[in-house]
């Protein structure tokens, strides 16, 4: 008979074990709770540039389309009405129980999580135990690229599924079954869901060099990569269906000019920033007294807002190399990031893929990798890894007491390394010595640690420390309140819609010549809040306005959308005016004064962070949004008398209460091939006119109803039902799980 105390410690034994190799993941959410506690708590929201600029307008819009029970596949609120994709099935669920912030106050944290766990389990595979593996996930997690990517959150998306990818791959090398095909399926089809491709394509270019290995990808293996990819395809239709008509008709298409896809190239002095913490200062604040890396961005300011790994990092990072293969991984990723500066630039400046510098978060991965690694062999190495650390330790102790001690003469030395130090003292004297102070120290009792073997989890910890420190201040919060209007210009905005169907134009502070900041200001939250209360585009469309001629940043506004950056300043506006009325503008935002033979002033509030008013202007002569043209060859040009009430019904439908005789009716929106018109039923024939279309009426009272019906969901629909299918019957039950 078996002994209870028997059954007892066999289970203490399981609990142990599973408590063991649990741990390693479970370990990565205290971290990100640290970090982002205020937002999941709903106390604080992010805010920063893209977040607040371009995520949240368009959750907001896909937040109204699910409660109207809409899949939206076209956005009127944005570029004066242009084709969208909200194919990533994580943010649905999030914006459908959440709300538009649903993304944000919960998205974030779960991917990071979701991305350093993928690290631990890729590290484990390649053979690093608990310690090493989950190092390895919190130098991904914590690392100043992906924190970076915050505010670029389909890359975020994809690098937090990049690393499940590379697992399953690995697994369908070890043993080539259904299940493993399965997996890899599903997993790749989420990733190309993210549509982040500039992270996806750097998997692949992982996957090649480290992952399967030329002795271990067997011809077995082949036809299973092979299937796994189609079945992905498959899975993907949808995603690639309406990817295609995104991409129809806008700048990418056409793909980007050498200039525009080699911006943000690394240039040197910026690969410091890898292994100092705040080299240039802290991005966000408000005035260049605290940073001073503008010389060496593109527009200023960097696309990663951090590159930092530090040198208790890198030093491990070395030692964890076996072989040529991870290090040249890494160099290679150096090298393309250069972009301009690079060998790489005539590859580079023809591809459709924008900023080079987006290449070091495969490098990130691969040192995160080699990191884990590491960690598991610095005892046998513990004297040079000692060594190393200690030096490092010491000489940035060095540069923090120099800093302190004599600002000036540092900043002499950066004049004369990079050719430039104007903005740089307060950054040396203020930011250097404290964030120097904190890196160094940690090297240092990192190089006492490596004194006893049991000292590698204390090594560990104090890498993640060091990111911690380096690395935290890169994402920002702020009031949740932040995202809506002031009880003043929401009620002077409510006025104005109640006129009807017209579109908005803002100039930003960013536009402005007039606006002049409180001095008490700190932080750069008021820039981002004053854009958001002058609906800067594409704000707007949390309100439910429609706004048009935004700046096209992302190169997926529809052509004639989007004014260059010399056309977005107020002193142009004379020269715009007539693009304005023919889009059907009434309304525009401005700090500055714009002039009083086209437009007046319909309000005037004062802010507390400016020191001059924000404007409501009116144009005095606005166009309406459909207008009648009589019978005639073609589609004349003349208007004529009708009764014509224009209702938008949903962001798909649009519908035309028409009193007129036989000929066109215009509207102010943009002409896609998807449109079709009909009345009572019966089609109508719908034209485009330049920018816009023209539908024929029969005349008579007609109730015609214009949509938008692109021909790819049902089939892509079909084709990723069938896909699923597959997965299942490869699967069986349990295809998510060995």
């Amino acid at each position: 008979m078996a002994s209870p105390l028997g059954v007892t410690s066999g289970r203490w034994q399981r609990f142990f074990r599973l408590l063991a190799s649990t741990a390693p993941y479970a370990l990565h959410l205290v971290p990100v709770a640290w970090l982002f506690g205020p937002s999941l708590a709903g106390e604080r929201a992010l805010f920063f540039r893209d977040i607040s600029s371009a995520f949240v307008p368009d959750y907001a819009f896909l937040h109204s389309a699910l409660e109207l029970g809409t899949w939206p596949l076209y956005n009127p609120l944005v570029d004066g009405g242009s084709a969208c994709l909200f194919a990533y099935p994580l943010d649905l669920l999030l914006v459908a129980a959440f709300g538009p912030l649903g993304p944000l106050r919960f998205g974030v944290p779960l991917h990071l999580v979701l991305g350093m766990c993928g690290v631990t389990a890729l590290a484990s595979r390649r053979g690093c135990g608990p310690q090493g593996a989950w190092l390895a996930g919190a130098v991904y997690g914590l690392s100043g690229v992906v924190l970076s990517l915050v505010n670029l959150l389909p890359l975020l998306h994809a690098a937090a599924w990049s690393p499940w990818i590379l697992v399953a791959l690995l697994d369908l090398v070890a043993a080539p079954g259904g299940r493993q095909r399965a997996r890899l399926a599903l997993l790749a089809a989420l990733g190309l869901s993210t549509l982040g491709a500039d992270i996806l394509l750097q998997t692949l270019i992982v996957a090649a060099v480290l992952v399967p290995g030329a002795d271990r990808l067997k011809h077995r293996t082949i036809l299973p990569l092979v299937q796994a990819g189609a079945l992905a395809l498959l899975l993907s239709a949808p995603v690639i269906g309406g990817g295609m008509a995104l991409l129809r008709g806008s700048a990418r298409a056409a793909g980007f000019s050498a200039r525009e896809a080699l911006g943000y190239s690394l240039r040197g002095p910026a690969v410091l920033d890898v292994l100092l913490p705040r080299f240039f200062g802290d991005v966000h604040a408000l005035t260049d007294a605290g940073y001073f890396g503008q010389p060496f961005f593109t527009q200023g300011y960097p696309y990663l807002l951090s590159l930092y790994l530090g040198p208790l990092v890198l030093v491990l990072a070395i030692l964890g190399a076996r072989d040529l293969r991870a290090p040249a991984l890494a160099l290679l990723s150096l090298l393309l990031a250069m972009g301009a500066q690079g060998p790489f630039e005539p590859l580079l400046a023809g591809t459709l893929v924008r900023f080079p510098v987006k290449f070091l978060w495969m490098g990130t991965l691969v040192v995160a990798l080699l990191a884990g690694a590491g960690l598991e062999r610095a005892p046998a190495r513990r004297r040079s890894a000692r060594a190393a650390l200690a030096l490092l330790g010491i000489a940035t102790l060095g540069l923090a007491a120099a800093s302190a001690l004599a600002p000036g003469r540092i900043v002499g030395i950066l004049a004369g390394l990079l050719g430039t130090a104007e903005r740089a003292a307060p950054v040396v004297a203020h930011q250097w010595p404290a964030a120097f102070l904190f890196a160094g120290a940690l090297a240092l009792a990192s190089a006492l640690a490596l004194r006893w073997r049991e000292g590698t989890l204390l090594v560990g910890a104090l890498a993640a420390c060091d990111l911690l420190g380096g690395n935290a201040y890169v994402n920002t919060f702020t009031s949740p309140r932040f995202y809506e209007l002031r009880p003043e210009i929401g009620a002077a905005i409510a006025e104005a819609r109640r006129l009807g169907p017209f579109r908005w134009f803002s100039y930003g502070v960013g536009d402005s010549d007039a606006v002049r900041l409180h001095p008490a200001l700190r932080g750069d939250a008021w820039l981002f809040a004053l854009d958001r209360q002058s609906l800067f585009p594409r704000t707007q469309a949390i309100d439910g306005l429609e706004g048009i001629f935004d700046a096209d940043r992302t190169g997926w506004a529809p052509r004639g959308a989007s004014l260059g950056g010399s056309e977005r300043l107020p002193g142009a506006f004379r020269s715009i005016h007539p693009r304005l009325q023919e889009e059907n503008v009434r309304f525009v935002m401005s700090f500055d004064e714009l002039p009083g033979d086209l437009v007046a002033v319909r309000a005037e509030v004062t802010l507390p962070e400016t020191l001059g008013p924000l404007r409501l202007y009116e144009l005095l002569d606005p166009r309406p949004r459909a207008f009648f043209l009589p019978q005639g060859e073609g589609v004349p040009s003349v208007p004529a008398a009708a009764s014509i009430c224009y209702e938008r019904e949903g962001p798909h439908a649009v519908r035309l209460r028409v009193a007129s005789p036989p000929g066109w009716v215009v509207v102010r929106d943009p002409w896609r091939p998807e449109l079709r018109a009909e009345a009572f039923g019966r089609p109508l024939n719908l034209v485009p006119r330049g920018r816009h279309f023209a539908v024929e009426t029969p005349g008579g009272d007609q109730d015609i109803v214009v949509r938008f019906r692109p021909q790819w969901p049902l089939p892509t629909l079909a084709l990723s039902g069938i896909g699923v299918l597959l997965a299942m019957t490869l699967g069986r039950d349990h295809f998510l799980l060995k």
